[in-house]
């Protein structure tokens, strides 16, 4: 429905959107993934699991079983698609649907912040569009009582880190959300550069 909606606007004649997005390290975000659809974060009620499917399998259990969830490229392909849009071949891992997302990225997104230089990404919003987020990196080093205590339970419960060989096997799984990732990220390092901020992660 996302990119629906961005044609839609776009084709009924209103004015251009401006489009910003965060991005993460493809394994983080799979572990984090795969451990917040079984446990939930801190938010009892809200976003608990309801996950029953070996719930308490671990993600090297998953990896050394070559479970479906854990192997099955068309489940691990993820950020590329959302950036591809609503083609078909969009969901299907590829050299096609990596280039239509890089493309998307050049035409329409004015930057992609990276969520591992969360505070560079913050900085940099606030020079591009400083209308919605002047102060925005003050806010985040002080929040209000409310916002502080709403973000220390947004973390995923029991969430393990995978062992080595696991997170070799799911990096090689996830070699062209990878590849999008590090273009993302190097887009990113260089409007930082432009704009004078931080240094570039290696």
């Amino acid at each position: 429905m996302y990119w629906l909606f961005i044609y839609c606007y776009f084709r009924l004649g209103a004015v251009p959107l401006v489009h910003i997005n965060i991005i993460r390290d493809p394994l983080t975000r799979f572990v984090s993934g795969y451990y917040f659809k079984r446990f939930g974060d801190g938010r009892e009620g809200q976003r608990s699991s309801k996950f029953r499917r070996d719930r308490f399998m671990t993600i090297d259990e998953c990896v050394e079983r070559n479970d479906d969830e854990c192997s099955n490229t068309k489940k691990l392909f993820y950020i590329v698609p959302f950036f591809c849009g609503q083609e078909q071949a969009c969901r299907e891992p590829g050299r096609w649907a990596v280039e239509k997302a890089k493309a998307t990225v050049r035409d329409k997104y004015l930057v992609i912040g990276i969520l591992e230089e969360y505070e560079d990404t913050l900085k940099v919003l606030e020079k591009l569009l400083p209308l919605h987020f002047r102060g925005i990196v003050d806010t985040m080093h002080n929040p209000d009582p409310e916002t502080k205590e709403k973000l220390q339970t947004m973390s995923t419960k029991h969430k393990a880190p995978p062992s080595e060989r696991t997170a070799r096997i799911l990096r090689f799984r996830l070699q062209l959300e990878y590849e999008f990732y590090y273009f993302v990220r190097d887009r990113f390092h260089r409007v930082k550069k432009e704009l004078g901020i931080g240094r570039e992660q290696k």
